[in-house]
């Protein structure tokens, strides 16, 4: 499902790029989970532009930058986390650091 939804949302070359953090992470080990989650969140926060505009103009980046989207999807990547990686995923990705006022 993450897969599909990360197929619609980012453009070909932000979406071979997760395919590679996938690569590394799970079939390599190259990077361990946070590796994983910090290339994820790179991906999704900066986007593809092309001429200065998002390559997806058809969503509003407001959106894609929002927090229920990037919960939303981080939800759904939990999904492909490995077992023993989730606990140190959700601490990354939903818990706020101590004195995070957000």
């Amino acid at each position: 499902m993450v897969l599909e939804k990360a197929l619609v949302l980012l453009s070909p070359v932000e979406f071979g790029s997760l395919g590679v953090l996938l690569d590394e992470y799970r079939v390599r080990g190259t990077i361990g989970v946070d590796g994983f989650t910090a290339g994820v969140a790179d991906i999704i926060s900066h986007g593809e532009k092309v001429g200065g505009q998002f390559v997806c103009d058809w969503i509003s980046w407001s959106f894609i930058e929002s927090a229920s989207f990037q919960s939303s999807f981080f939800t759904e990547l939990r999904e492909i986390v490995l077992p023993e990686d989730r606990a140190r995923f959700d601490l990354l990705v939903f818990q706020r650091p101590p004195g995070d006022g957000r």
